[in-house]
């Protein structure tokens, strides 16, 4: 089997020791690492016959274990546009802002707009 650099053999696939044996995730790592490792590559792997380990991979399919296979592809060389979608988190400043909006509309919410002044950018109640 082919193993890049980044996929130790044995990764932590952050499913309990108790939910497999050392035979299933050995089958789940290589198909990790190549989903089209034939049912005789499995077997060479593992040291089980094909038909142990098409019982093996059936079950671990059949508990949602594996979901799918998937062929990856790159859309630069089908033409197609690449979308990125990034997440950022607010600046120190932003959240503030949004906090000190959110208590004057409450206070605006609770006592109309005529029941505040203001005086040197701070709100205060009126008397």
């Amino acid at each position: 089997m082919n193993r890049t650099p980044s996929e130790p053999e044995n990764q932590d696939l952050g499913i309990g020791p108790a939910s497999l044996d050392a035979t299933d995730r050995e089958i789940v790592n290589i198909l990790r690492r190549n989903g089209r490792t034939t049912l005789t590559e499995l077997g060479r792997a593992t040291g089980l016959g094909t038909s142990s380990v098409h019982q093996r991979v059936r079950r671990l399919e059949e508990r949602r274990i594996i979901t799918g296979y998937v062929a990856l592809v790159d859309p630069a060389v089908l033409g197609l546009p690449i979308s990125v979608a990034t997440v950022v988190p607010p600046l120190l400043w932003e959240v503030r802002e949004r906090e000190q909006m959110d208590t004057a509309r409450e206070a605006n919410r609770r006592h109309g707009e005529s029941g505040f002044s203001r005086c040197r950018g701070h709100s205060r109640p009126r008397q």
